[in-house]
């Protein structure tokens, strides 16, 4: 098979927060619903030019409490 999910660990599951039944077979191009559909846009306009792209995230403590930058 070619441009479908053949097969997947667990930890994709659950970040796309799908079932195995619709995660097999559907296609390898998946967004994150909490992702803006102009960033996905971007991301591969980027690839589909052969240009990479890096998603980063810093994460840490504060005195009182947390905070996080992607």
């Amino acid at each position: 098979m070619d441009g479908v999910i053949c097969s997947a660990n667990e930890g994709f599951r659950h970040v796309f927060g799908h079932d195995w039944a619709e995660l097999i077979g559907s296609p390898q191009i998946m967004r994150h619903p909490s992702m803006p559909r102009a960033a996905f846009r971007l991301m591969w306009n980027r690839i589909q030019a052969g240009a990479a792209v890096g998603v980063y995230a810093v994460a840490a403590s504060m005195e009182d409490g947390y905070f996080s930058i992607r």
